[in-house]
């Protein structure tokens, strides 16, 4: 069984999807005119980070400070929900002794505001923003819990986590979310793919050696 998970936020624990689109539009329309704005299905199934770059490599023109402030004009990150799986499935993780984290982009006093207001976080032993380099971070978070990285496993939604979890050398669960993004996933590296935390709780109750297996 896994000993540790980290989680990615958005598109895994909220549901943030729509609000990274929006900002995407917003880049494009402020950044990018006469490109062409990727759909949305083609936005998920591509996005990576860092962001900054992704947008440059679609002819977007503008710093890393404008192509941010061109985003979060629109998106709404802080307003959007939690997926209705997240508190049984952080529950049935925790009643399994597996610790459990979050690494994210997002500025460190953001997250420890949302997820303290929701009340969920005691059940994390590091909540890790501004996360500007993953792999790092992941590599981080297993040393200073004590845990061989073989026995720990990121849940992402993005291509980039799947990388950004191989090169910390953990096991990689992508999460879908039922978007069309199994193949880009599994493309990817990610050792498995789920559409929602439900399948994370089964993934681990069906198989307890998961982690040696992947």
């Amino acid at each position: 069984m896994f000993k540790k998970v980290i989680f990615d936020v958005d598109g895994v624990l909220v549901d943030s999807a729509p609000e990274m689109y929006r900002g995407c539009r917003a880049v494009f329309a402020q950044l990018g005119q006469g490109l062409r704005v990727p759909s949305y299905d083609d936005f998920l199934k591509t996005v990576q980070t860092p962001f900054s770059v992704y947008y440059r490599e679609l002819g977007v023109k503008g710093t890393d400070e404008e192509i941010t402030r061109a985003y979060f004009s629109a998106a709404r990150h802080d307003e959007a929900p939690l997926f209705p799986d997240v508190i049984n499935t952080l529950q049935a993780l925790a009643d399994a002794n597996v610790r459990l984290a979050i690494v994210s982009g997002h500025h460190q006093a953001s997250l420890e505001k949302r997820f303290t207001e929701r009340g969920l976080a005691d059940y994390f032993d590091a909540i890790v923003g501004n996360a500007s380099n993953k792999v790092e971070a992941i590599r981080r978070l297993c040393a200073s819990a004590g845990v061989d990285p073989e026995s720990t496993c990121l849940v992402g939604d993005l291509i980039s986590d799947a990388r950004d979890g191989r090169d910390a050398g953990v096991k990689v669960v992508g999460c879908t979310r039922g978007n069309p993004t199994m193949h880009a996933l599994r493309h990817a590296g990610a050792h498995h793919v789920i559409r929602d935390l439900d399948g994370l709780v089964h993934l681990i109750h069906s198989n307890p050696s998961v982690a040696a297996s992947c």
